[in-house]
């Protein structure tokens, strides 16, 4: 089920890094994140149909005690003319996963320009789309931008 993720993006205007949620880690929702990241969640989201996936986090290195969750979204939309051709996502801001705090969530929207035509915009996603069906299971949620 497509959910929209409630992101201001408009065409061809970058967004600054801003704040979009925040959530507070009780017990449970800290059991659940670190349940996540333990088994290599990551969710799937569409700009204008194009896929592009995220992971929600990472166990620290050499510790497996230590979990993280990645807190910024970096979207880099690339477009020809006035078609949208090409999306990526970079996760950054890794937080460590501990009870009792506050997790602030931030994203930031870059457009540039790009030769890619749009009769070639899948040609990245078909690669990557076989890459994951090969790859470890995995969980998502789809999220429509």
């Amino acid at each position: 089920e497509l959910v929209h993720s409630g992101l201001d993006m408009k065409f061809r205007r970058d967004v600054n890094a801003q704040k979009f949620c925040e959530i507070s880690l009780d017990r449970q929702r800290l059991d659940q994140l670190k349940y996540a990241v333990e088994h290599h969640y990551w969710y799937q989201m569409y700009i204008d149909d194009l896929p592009i996936w995220g992971i929600v986090g990472e166990i620290g290195d050499g510790n497996d005690e230590e979990h993280y969750l990645w807190t910024h979204k970096k979207f880099e939309i690339g477009y020809n003319g006035e078609q949208i051709v090409d999306v990526s996502l970079t996760s950054e801001n890794k937080v460590k996963l501990v009870q009792n705090i506050k997790v602030p969530f931030t994203y930031e929207v870059v457009w540039r320009e790009s030769s890619i035509t749009f009769h070639d915009r899948y040609d990245k996603d078909r690669v990557s789309i076989l890459f994951r069906s090969l790859s470890r299971k995995h969980k998502y949620t789809d999220t429509h931008v």
